[in-house]
């Protein structure tokens, strides 16, 4: 019989808590004058790459900590805490369970503690408060456990098989694999972006300068960036002679440490160039705190909101998440102890743990801090009076005065929110909010700033007027819901394509109608093919935009879509037709099914085109240039729009035709007035990232993006080689690409050195 090995462990597991519950079973009743248990912390597993937890996947909750009773008959741990030791994670309580266990695991999956870092100390206390054992982690190979043998001693040993609910080293020390000699690989030179892209494993070289020298920041951690980004360099705790400013060459492979994006040099990778440069920190705002700018040298201003050493927060009012300041150790910053409303400005590394990012300094001068009670007496705020739109347009914390319509009464799109409106633009508005109405006019005086990427007024105070004017919802199409839009008030018209309650999705999932919970607005059960038609704000959270009605008057449904008839019309009318439109008309073949995609294909012709979409069905077999006529519904597939076939059967290929010719055209007119038309530019080449380059003839840049269903190779072409480029116009979200169909669509001429290539296009560098 053939058991997997993962069904194998699982069963043994099982079977050892069977054994123990037998054990339990057969032991002597217990006796108030036994001695008192002590719990050991006798094993631990820190880095796991095994699901020991057994749910399915392998990450930091597949960390491990066997406790040992050593003395009496049995425990009782409610109210026994564990913790990962002075600024670690949230000490865990545990509830009451009273055992005979000998052995008890627990994983980090329950605690939610992570000790997976060398120097972490497990501690476990008694319910009064007394400590009754602590180990800290030493460092250990991937799957290896710190245990102590014999069991309970103080004796740690790290090359011990793992054997939790097993007596430490029963299943004796690790073997280590018998080494097979490879072919020594080459590394492949590039830049510090292209290693980050490169896949986990391979074999790379860069060259940069060291923005943080090791140990500076962490324990084995070295930073180095060249002018396409930083990226984090594992180092050996003894590496002496590196300091900020120097060249190195590093080879190594990519991976991640803790989730960060990290290089981990082969032996003796790291070497001196012998060469020093100056490197700046970026300024950047909380707002910017991301992958972007991961493992770069940044700095950020702001005013101390809390702090608990080793980590305080700033805050600079570009968003409402405060920034992570993380001193880190070992490290040679000193604490300042910062007060709430003192101002910083740190430069360092911005590094990740685990999704979440920090920026750590490196040196004490790195850290410059004006006390609160340093800084001026405020004065009289002079609010700037204007419109909404300038208001939009201003930086963050800039005290403004406008007069506007409310559109959202407060509380109901959010607590503590509104939305008014003039003749310019709409806008959020938060604050200690009174009670207004839909139409009533406010004059607001407040500071401009960003919540979750929306503008807004933080309103100081608020001047009701007894003047109503109706408003009346802006006509839009699905595919306008963006930053033109923001904070107004807006009705719009599709097709649904699928739900997920609060909400509904229109138009091939490109457009969010959001339900708020304050709205009380009860759920439609709208269904994919339904029509919905909808007035509300247009609000943004993050990187999404959204329309959240107000009212249960706001939403109309249609359980059948508009238009039961085909409208046959041509490719130039598509555009002026409104989603959801039933249409038919004569077209030709200018990307065929497969080229772009097993569901997506265009057709067009003169400058003009629109991709088709099918998705339960095959499209017949055709050819460039086939003259088709096709039948579909009108909408959109993130924001570019389309027309969405129901079966094979809605393309009929009426004859052969000679493939459509390309209009040629300059960098700058791919757009929207080209959307779905096969056009061919001509210009050098500004970058490249594969599968994206960028060109630019001097009018304005555009990217060219190479789908991977093309199966286009990968092509030499460097910055400032020219490229004659022929594709569709595709939008994705706000940004238009062009998309070549296949490798004949590219010619890439090299220029020689110290010649000037054809064109003004700028440096993306």
């Amino acid at each position: 019989m053939n058991i997997k090995p993962r069904l194998f462990l699982r069963l043994c597991l099982i079977l050892v808590l069977l054994a123990s519950v037998a054990i339990c079973m057969q032991s002597p009743p217990v006796k108030a004058d036994q001695p008192e248990a002590r719990l050991i912390i006798n094993e631990v597993m820190s880095n796991p790459i095994t699901d020991w937890n057994h749910d399915g996947v392998v990450n930091r909750g597949d960390q491990w900590v066997e406790l040992y009773r050593d003395g009496g008959s049995y425990v009782d741990l409610d109210g026994w805490i564990i913790d990962d030791g002075p600024g670690g994670s949230l000490p865990y309580r545990f509830d009451s369970f009273s055992t005979e266990w000998r052995y008890i695991v627990v994983f980090s999956s329950q605690t939610l503690i992570d000790f997976g870092q060398a120097g972490d100390v497990v501690r476990i206390y008694k319910p009064d408060g007394s400590l009754s054992d602590e180990l800290e982690v030493p460092e250990m190979q991937d799957d290896s456990s710190a245990s102590r043998y014999p069991d309970g001693s103080d004796s740690i040993r790290v090359d011990l098989v793992p054997t939790p609910l097993y007596p430490n080293g029963s299943r004796g020390v690790i073997t280590p694999p018998t080494p097979t000699p490879d072919p020594t690989p080459t590394p492949e030179s590039m830049t510090i972006d292209s290693a980050r892209r490169s896949p986990a494993g391979k074999l790379v070289q860069i060259r940069g300068t060291v923005t943080a020298p090791p140990n500076s920041v962490g324990n084995k951690r070295m930073y180095v960036q060249d002018y396409t980004g930083g990226v984090l360099v594992l180092t050996a705790s003894s590496i002496t002679g590196i300091a900020t400013g120097q060249e190195v060459i590093v080879t190594g492979t990519m991976g991640t440490y803790y989730g960060e994006i990290a290089l981990r040099p082969v032996d003796g990778g790291i070497k001196l160039t012998g060469q020093s440069y100056e490197v700046s920190p970026m300024d950047i705002r909380a707002r910017d705190i991301g992958p972007r700018f991961e493992s770069r040298l940044v700095r950020l201003s702001g005013e101390v909101s809390a702090s608990s050493k080793p980590d305080l927060m700033l805050v600079d009012g570009s968003t409402s998440i405060p920034a992570r300041v993380h001193i880190s150790s070992p490290s040679t910053v000193s604490w300042l102890s910062p007060q709430k409303g003192d101002q910083l400005q740190v430069t360092g590394i911005l590094s990740s743990v685990n999704g979440r990012y920090r920026l750590v300094p490196r040196f004490n001068s790195d850290i410059s801090i004006t006390r609160s009670a340093d800084l001026p007496e405020s004065k009289p705020i002079n609010y700037l009076r204007t419109n909404i739109a300038f208001a939009r347009t201003l930086s963050t914390d800039i005290p403004v005065e406008v007069t506007g319509i409310v559109t959202t009464p407060p509380n109901l799109l959010g607590k503590g929110t509104m939305y008014v409106q003039d003749t310019s633009a709409g806008i959020l508005v938060t604050g200690n909010l009174t009670r207004l109405h839909p139409g009533q006019q406010v004059t607001i005086r407040g500071r401009t700033s960003i919540y979750y990427s929306q503008h807004r007024i933080e309103a100081d105070k608020i001047e009701p007027s007894q003047t109503y004017t109706q408003v009346m919802p802006r006509d839009i199409s699905p595919v306008d819901v963006g930053p033109s839009t923001e904070g107004l008030l807006v009705r719009l018209s599709g097709a649904v394509s699928g739900s997920s309650w609060p909400s509904i999705y229109l138009n091939g999932g490109a457009t969010r109608i959001y339900f708020a919970d304050g709205t009380r607005i009860k759920n439609p059960k709208a269904e994919a093919g339904d029509y919905l038609t909808v007035v509300g704000i247009v609000s943004r959270w993050n990187d999404n935009y959204r329309v959240m009605p107000r009212f249960a008057s706001d939403i109309i449904l249609s359980k059948t879509i508009q238009n039961t008839q085909w409208l046959d019309t041509t490719l130039g009318a598509l555009r002026s037709l409104p989603m959801g439109t039933r249409v038919r008309f004569t077209a030709q073949v200018t990307a065929p099914p497969g080229s772009l995609g097993e569901e997506r294909m265009y057709v067009g012709s003169g400058g003009l085109g629109i991709a088709l979409h099918l998705t339960n069905d095959k499209y017949p077999k055709l050819i460039e240039g086939d003259v088709v006529q096709v039948q579909g519904v009108l909408d959109t597939y993130h924001k570019e729009r389309i027309v969405r076939l129901e079966s094979g059967s809605d393309i009929t290929r009426l004859s052969v035709g000679a493939p459509v010719q390309p209009v040629r055209v300059s960098t700058s007119k791919i757009g929207r007035d080209l959307e779905g038309a096969l056009v061919t530019i001509a210009a050098p080449i500004t970058a490249r990232s594969w599968p994206s380059l960028y060109m630019n003839d001097g009018s304005g840049e555009v990217v060219v993006k190479i789908d991977e269903g093309t199966g286009i190779p990968r092509f030499e072409g460097g910055k400032h080689d020219f490229a004659q480029i022929t594709g569709i116009v595709s939008r994705w979200d706000d940004t238009w690409r062009l998309l070549p169909r296949k490798a004949s669509d590219i010619q890439i001429v090299t220029i020689p050195k110290g010649m000037p290539a054809t064109g003004q296009g700028g440096s993306r560098s």
